[in-house]
């Protein structure tokens, strides 16, 4: 029993080393920028361990983030609706992120993944049209 439990233990620890090391990542190389490969090295864990914690690279970005909404959903609800609001409710939920003490940390992989339009799923991708 007692080796299971350390299984289990080393299992977190390495699960939460490639989130330690991703977050880094994303911040500041933001989406685009980071790779499975690149998180795996610097974690010093193989790429198919991090698949196998976290699956793609957006299920990993979304699990860095640890945000209390998946940026997808925010990013896909600011390109609904009229283009010329586009901007008001990008503002709105920046600063409604920008106000949760937890999201507030994660916001630079936000904003430099989305700065340059590599979101996850091409959320957004309605802006370069």
């Amino acid at each position: 029993m007692s080796a299971r439990a350390g299984g289990s233990a080393g299992r977190r620890e390495t699960r939460s080393r490639i989130l330690e090391v991703a977050r880094a990542s994303f911040a500041e190389a933001g989406f685009g920028g980071t790779s499975i490969r690149k998180v795996a090295a610097a974690a010093g864990v193989d790429p198919a361990l991090v698949h196998h914690h976290f699956g793609t690279k957006d299920d990993l970005f979304i699990a860095a983030l640890e945000m209390p909404t998946d940026p997808r959903a925010v990013m896909a609800a600011i390109a609904e609706g009229d283009r010329e609001t586009v901007g008001e409710r990008l503002v709105e939920a920046f600063l409604d992120l920008r106000d949760d003490p937890d999201a507030r940390l994660r916001l630079p992989a936000i904003v430099r993944s989305g700065a340059v339009g590599d979101l996850p799923d091409n959320a957004g991708a309605e802006f370069s049209t």
